[in-house]
């Protein structure tokens, strides 16, 4: 009965391990998951620029004026990596060019200017 009860946690292992293994394949495709927001039109919306910056707002006509990439970032104060993510996406925009539009996530006005101060 003991040994049973050894063997379980090693099928279970061997499980998770084959799935794991599974999902590494090169030939796996991750682009062929279907999506249901791929094939619809940016729906119309209007965000407003942070109170005590001089940026501008976002709206559907800035992510779908065919001037190029846009990158849109959703961050927050307290988001530990954001910090991180918006060194690489700000050097990013000054070697490419591209437009970065940043999406304040549940914070303060006040500490999102301190933020991006």
């Amino acid at each position: 009965m003991k040994r049973a009860f050894a063997i379980v946690p090693l099928l279970v292992a061997g499980i998770f391990g084959g799935f794991f293994l599974w999902g590494l394949n090169p030939e796996r495709d991750p682009n062929g998951i279907p999506s249901v927001f791929i094939p619809q039109p940016v729906p119309t919306f209007k965000l407003e620029p942070v109170e005590g910056l001089e940026t501008l707002g976002l709206s559907k006509a800035d992510l779908t004026d065919n001037s190029g990439p846009v990158i849109v970032n959703v961050f927050a104060s307290w988001c530990v990596p954001c910090r991180a993510e918006h060194e690489v996406l700000t050097k990013l925009v000054e070697r490419d060019g591209q437009r970065l539009f940043g999406i304040n996530y549940k914070d303060k006005p006040k500490d999102a200017v301190r933020w991006l101060e």
